[in-house]
């Protein structure tokens, strides 16, 4: 049909009508590279939390700089289930590249090999894999948070008394090396009791629930450490309703809107932040070198070199609050606030 048809078209234009087709097939050509423009699909497991949205800001605004295509979605609160199903979602546009936050050490190992297989290179960021199975993984190095946090910690309870610790769950690596640190070397210390780890799945009100029975039970409690944006503003929640601020004193890790409020009217003493942004910009930047240096789904990729990529933290407290140093440590789910 398409050659019957052909014929007919040069029968009745001829040169002109040759002419016509060779300037549209310009075109075709035109817009097929255009078609072509990378594209890094982001995968996160929380993105109503704002100490994540940075992650978008930061692989954006690289995206923006690079030339690429970019995309951030995924469940709104922690289920893995439905990560996983939005991640299978994007996998149907074919990306030449993820970027992924996953919620489970375990689960995502499969998809991840398979992508990998098929030449599509996967960073991760605030997340690990077991085994560790991806391109790259961009982590926030608290290597140095255990001493800072048991340091401060001893000078404002005077080395006396109750410390307790709300974390995420007992499975999130990059959780553990937040609190367990530093919980072991107060631990070492006569007189402070460290109560066992309780755990709210990033849950602001089971934080504070969590909280208030920790006061209640313990009567010479002094410290609760937090380990994420959700639990320290749910803990800040429960000491304001006790009438306990500045009586027990939270340590927090993050930086969301509520942490930092807190720290302005002195619930909050300090946080361990680290930087969504950087770490989304990093990562961003990697997979679109290894795409240009490779090819697109031109073969297997296989683990970088070093594979784990530590990103600085920062302790943010009223006094550096403001500086211009602080910025990127503070999340924003305003991308704007980081120009």
């Amino acid at each position: 049909m398409w050659k019957r048809n052909w014929a007919k078209v040069g029968a009745l234009v001829g040169a002109v009508g040759i002419a016509a087709l060779v300037a549209g097939a310009a075109i075709g050509a035109s817009g097929d590279h255009a078609a072509k423009q990378l594209y890094i699909a982001g995968v996160s497991p929380l993105t109503a939390d704002p100490s994540l949205a940075p992650t978008s800001c930061g692989a954006a605004a690289e995206a923006k700089k690079l030339g690429v295509r970019w995309t951030w979605g995924g469940p709104s609160g922690p289920d893995i289930p439905k990560e996983l199903s939005y991640l299978n979602s994007r996998l149907l546009l074919k990306p030449d590249g993820v970027l992924l936050l996953p919620l489970s050490p375990t689960a995502f190992v499969a998809p991840v090999r398979g992508l990998m297989r098929k030449g599509v290179p996967v960073a991760l960021t605030d997340g690990t894999l077991q085994p560790s199975v991806q391109y790259r993984s961009y982590q926030s190095d608290f290597s140095s948070a255990g001493k800072m946090v048991s340091s401060a910690v001893l000078r404002m309870n005077g080395r006396t008394g109750t410390v307790g610790v709300v974390a995420f769950g007992p499975d999130k690596v990059l959780d553990r090396v937040r609190w367990e640190p530093a919980a072991k070397l107060l631990k070492a210390h006569d007189g402070i009791t460290v109560l066992p780890t309780e755990y709210s799945n990033a849950d602001a009100v089971k934080s504070a629930s969590i909280a208030s029975a920790m006061m209640q039970a313990h009567p010479d409690l002094k410290v609760i450490i937090a380990t994420n944006g959700p639990e320290s503003s749910g803990v800040a929640s429960a000491v304001l309703a006790a009438g306990k601020k500045g009586k027990v004193k939270i340590v927090a890790f993050d930086a969301p809107a509520p942490v930092i409020k807190g720290i302005q009217d002195g619930t909050i003493a300090f946080t361990i932040s680290q930087s969504p942004y950087v770490k989304g910009m990093q990562a961003l930047r990697a997979l679109v070198a290894y795409i240009k240096a490779h090819g697109s789904h031109a073969r297997a990729v296989k683990p970088a070199s070093p594979q784990i990529v530590p990103v600085p933290t920062k302790m943010i407290t009223k006094a550096n609050l403001t500086t211009r140093a602080a910025r990127l440590y503070i999340d924003s789910a305003d991308c704007n606030f980081f120009n």
